[in-house]
């Protein structure tokens, strides 16, 4: 029987609006190497997974988004309902997603890569369904193997020198040895957003 598909995809302009974002500190140097996550400000509100926001607000203010749109592979995750009626004691699932529209920029205007982030970037959301990430490093290419911290994540925390909670994926950093002593220890892990509906997906096509 063959297998229904995860995702969609499509390649749209869209407005370049910030709606949510992350409220880090950052410098003010541009492009900056890493900043504050966000979602596209128009429906279907996708996520971003390969910019930070001040790069795309500062790409507008200088005029090389002349138009104030920007080019992006825009993804909806079909396998949503499969993980819609999961109970929600399982702190991997505290939050739904906020959406399941993500994207990628891919707008040939901006200048070089220094704008991009070279990893793909989750933080605020549920990730998507894997074959949706296989296919944006697909596009964007992978040229340190950064899947594996979606394929095989107990080896690549590792690798770091952290554990990777299968059941609950939550990664644990040991820095007991680099902070002062009564300093808290650090648990790092996923951070989800709130669900909320999502509109229609846009079935135009840009060339």
């Amino acid at each position: 029987m063959r297998e229904e598909p995860k995702f969609r995809s499509s390649i749209v302009k869209v407005p370049a609006v910030i709606g949510m974002m992350s409220m880090i500190g950052v410098s003010h140097h541009r492009p900056c190497s890493w900043g504050n996550y966000f979602s596209l400000a128009g429906a279907p509100y996708p996520r971003i997974a390969n910019m930070w926001a001040e790069n795309l607000v500062t790409l507008v203010q200088n005029r090389t988004l002349l138009d104030g749109a920007v080019k992006v592979k825009l993804y909806e995750d079909l396998s949503r309902e499969e993980t819609d009626h999961v109970e929600l004691d399982n702190p991997a699932f505290m939050f739904r997603r906020q959406n399941h529209f993500y994207a990628i920029v891919v707008d040939d205007r901006i200048p070089d890569d220094s704008w991009l982030y070279n990893k793909l970037c989750f933080t605020g959301c549920l990730r998507p369904h894997i074959d949706i990430i296989r296919d944006m490093y697909k596009v964007l290419g992978d040229p340190t193997n950064a899947i594996e911290e979606y394929e095989d994540p107990k080896n690549y925390y590792a690798k770091q020198g952290a554990e990777y909670d299968e059941k609950t994926g939550i990664v644990r950093y040991r820095v007991s040895d680099v902070l002062p002593v009564g300093t808290m220890p650090m648990e790092a892990g996923y951070v989800y957003a709130p669900y909320v509906p999502t509109l229609k997906f846009p079935s135009e096509d840009i060339a």
